[in-house]
């Protein structure tokens, strides 16, 4: 038995990001519904008149389903927000709050993380949607903002291995982010050869790890956290070998 998702994880996910030439394949498999379809005419079971009204049926099921659930979230419009976590401490629980710390870098050090995260080499081939999103990530940097969410995780990654810091990044589809967020494992549309920005930043930069995990979320948090007091500055095999600075799980 073979299985696989024909659209990935889900509707904003785009599996060619990391797997190209598997999905090229799977892009031209006829569809499963098609295939059984086929089948059962071929046996006599039912005509393709009996198939079309069974999907026109489901359709519709799902259309009206559709169409509920968005009368039920239009009719939360005024509602307190707070009501649906009554009888839960969460409404209870104080503001969180830090004391004031300065994060900020220098313009010198973000430029210099932007061209090595937006750059690849001249003969990998970039999957034509990120290479759109690394062009976007460019010119937002370029007009000052505004800036999305995983381009201003990279930024954080990116400066603090310029400055120094290592970075360890371990959990499910932790290279490309769950919701494709990150990418922060490129692969070459046509060969799968994998290119990894964030290790070329700058010459002297701390060591970036990331990792995909297996689907046990408790043991690589385990893992993860001994690897973490053992060697919280990789000292084990050599300053820039190995790295940890976070762990991301599930990111």
């Amino acid at each position: 038995m073979y299985c696989y998702r024909r659209h990935g994880h889900n509707e904003a996910d785009e599996p060619a990001f990391t797997q190209p030439t598997l999905y090229r394949k799977i892009a031209t498999h006829p569809l499963i519904s098609t295939v059984y379809t086929q089948q059962l005419i071929a046996d006599g079971t039912i005509t393709q008149a009996d198939s079309d009204a069974i999907k026109a049926e489901y359709t519709a099921a799902m259309e009206a389903s559709f169409t509920k659930a968005k009368a039920a979230e239009a009719a939360k419009d005024g509602i307190d927000p707070t009501e649906k976590f009554r009888g839960s401490t969460a409404v209870f629980q104080p503001v969180y709050q830090h004391n004031p710390v300065q994060t900020g870098v220098s313009p010198e050090v973000l430029d210099k993380c932007v061209r090595g995260l937006t750059k690849v080499p001249a003969t990998f081939k970039l999957n034509p949607k990120i290479k759109r999103l690394l062009e976007g990530r460019a010119q937002a940097h370029k007009e000052g903002g505004p800036v999305d969410w995983g381009f201003g995780e990279a930024l954080a990654f990116g400066s603090l291995l310029v400055e120094g810091t290592p970075v360890r990044l371990s959990g499910q589809d932790c290279e490309r982010g769950t919701f494709s967020h990150r990418h922060a494992v490129l692969y070459d549309y046509e060969n799968r050869e994998k290119y990894v920005p964030l290790l070329h930043l700058d010459e002297k930069q701390e060591r970036f790890c990331v990792y995909n995990s297996l689907l046990s979320e408790a043991a690589v948090l385990g893992f993860d956290y001994g690897y973490s007091l053992d060697y919280p500055k990789c000292s084990a095999s050599g300053r820039r070998n190995s790295a940890i600075s976070s762990t991301a799980h599930r990111s």
